[in-house]
């Protein structure tokens, strides 16, 4: 496209359209041709530029997707090439091996409290109603066993319990 429009504008500078002859209507006539001859390479002159100036500016937008793409794919091939080091690399010894460090046992009981005390407290933490309902149950159940075993002594303190002097 820009091939044909040098040609077009070589024609428009070139100075044998310009050579006029000394006859008046053969000027006239001449004049009429090239404004002929200029009003139908007119469109064609408008839709050279653009057809110019349209990949002109989809490259434009392409360029910054293509930058994009090809600093992913350097990324991506940078982790390729780390994967490809670490697939063979062991992450953990055999079993029947001896380990190489281990904790004494005090520290690993203490590590275990300190983990069931966050534990409870994260459960204690969401769950406050649940907690809350247990308690009062369980201290309903206390009141009510305590209650119960009095009432069981003052019946053996009586003469037995109730229900053993059965007739049968």
């Amino acid at each position: 496209m820009v091939r044909h429009r040098y040609v077009l504008n070589s024609l428009s500078t070139d100075s044998l359209l310009y050579a006029l002859s000394s006859d008046s209507a053969k000027i006239i006539s001449y004049l009429r041709k090239l404004q002929l001859s200029n009003l139908s390479i007119g469109p064609v002159d408008f839709l050279i530029d653009k057809s110019v100036v349209k990949p002109q500016d989809m490259q434009a937008k392409i360029d910054p997707l293509v930058f994009e793409l090809n600093f992913a794919a350097e990324g991506v091939e940078a982790e390729k090439e780390r994967l490809s080091r670490v697939l063979f690399k062991r992450e953990l010894g055999n079993i029947w091996t001896p380990v190489p460090a281990s904790m004494p046992f005090a520290e690993i009981v203490r590590t275990s409290l300190a983990k069931r005390k966050m534990a409870f407290n994260s459960y204690a933490s969401h769950n406050v109603p649940g907690l809350f309902i247990l308690a009062a149950s369980l201290l309903v159940s206390v009141v009510f066993r305590r209650s119960l075993r009095s009432r069981y002594n003052e019946q053996l303190a009586l003469g037995g319990p109730a229900g053993s002097n059965r007739a049968g």
